[in-house]
């Protein structure tokens, strides 16, 4: 059989997507309702369910503005619209460990090794190794913005619920000074 002939009527990941877009947010689509879509063993086929979920999770963040995550061993679960920035950061992360790795591929090759290649090439890794370092310091700055903009949101959110729980007990108060004044007119 071809690689590319289909499989059956439907993409793999058309199917789970159908799934995904039943899921309530905050449930999870576990792999035994996964792979009785696909007519799959949920433990054997794992591997399989997880590549076609992967595209089918890409489509409905795309079309249906949702997102999953996995949760090991169970499923995926579509998450709220609150965690939208918990997953982002993990992907951010990420992204940096892989820069940092590849900044090392090109700061660790020896003087001699790279005198071996010619001057093309010795710039393109210099200039490589001085892009990846920029954009590694373009990050780091980036991160630290964004931890000290969601600390002063965090302060802002603590001095409202603050103001809020004040205006409450002045209410209350309010309400108790009118009822003895009500109380002293009878």
């Amino acid at each position: 059989m071809s690689p590319f002939t289909p499989i059956g009527e439907v993409s793999r990941w058309k199917t789970l997507y159908g799934v995904l877009q039943k899921t309530p947010v905050g449930g999870i689509a576990p792999y035994e309702e996964l792979g009785a879509a696909l007519g799959l063993d949920p433990v054997a086929d794992r591997h399989t369910i997880q590549v076609a979920i992967r595209r089918a999770a890409q489509e409905l963040e795309e079309t249906d503005k949702r997102a999953v995550e996995p949760v090991i061993n169970v499923g995926y679960r579509v998450v709220e619209v609150t965690e939208r920035l918990r997953l982002a950061r993990q992907h951010q992360r990420k992204a940096v460990r892989a820069l940092s790795r590849g900044k090392s591929k090109l700061v660790n090759i020896t003087p001699t090794e790279l005198a071996t290649l010619p001057e093309p090439a010795q710039k393109l890794i210099h200039n490589a190794t001085v892009l990846m370092a920029e954009q590694l310091d373009f990050n780091r700055r980036t991160d630290i913005r964004q931890k000290n903009f969601e600390d002063a949101l965090a302060t802002v959110e603590r001095k409202s619920t603050a103001t809020q729980d004040q205006v409450a007990a002045l209410a209350a108060k309010l309400e108790a000074l009118n009822a003895k004044l009500d109380a002293k007119k009878s």
